[in-house]
């Protein structure tokens, strides 16, 4: 009876330890891709960050971008950016996105953004807010839109 009761609770102390060992490792790989991301927006220009950004096309003030495919399904989903025609503080940028399987997510809005693609993720660098002095970086899949790194 004893002997299985230390298995059983071996295996439990063995399983806590592996959950802890796993959290352990996403917050540091989290933490780890931050400080890549921060290293790559204090580069000079066209060697950091903007070596990975995506680039659309522009018609009637909306920036049309091709060749995304969030959900994963290999159809491209339809994916847009516009922003207010002036330089005034007034509305800030807005990302539409419109999944080929689920549908549409909600509305990304940020002060000024532009999306990058680094190691086949795709995320958003927006500015944190009015001052455009730090940058949020946002995950993007099929869920919606996750902060990952905050005021770099």
């Amino acid at each position: 009876m004893r002997v299985k009761l230390f298995q059983i609770l071996s295996l439990l102390a063995l399983s806590i330890v592996i959950d802890l060992f796993t959290i352990g490792s996403v917050a540091g790989a989290s933490e780890s891709l931050c400080k890549t991301f921060r290293k790559l927006i204090q580069m000079p220009l066209w060697s950091g960050l903007d070596r990975y950004e995506v680039f659309g096309t522009y018609g009637g003030g909306i920036e049309r971008f091709t060749g995304l495919d969030i959900d994963g399904d290999a159809i491209d989903d339809l994916v847009e950016k516009s922003c207010p025609g002036s330089n005034e503080p007034g509305d800030p940028c807005m990302l539409t996105i419109k999944l080929s399987a689920s549908g549409e997510i909600p509305n990304f809005e940020a002060w000024g953004f532009r999306l990058f693609r680094y190691r086949k993720q795709l995320y958003i660098a927006a500015n944190a807010d009015e001052t455009r002095k730090k940058v949020n970086i946002y995950k993007i899949d099929q869920s919606g839109y996750e902060l990952i790194c905050e005021n770099l």
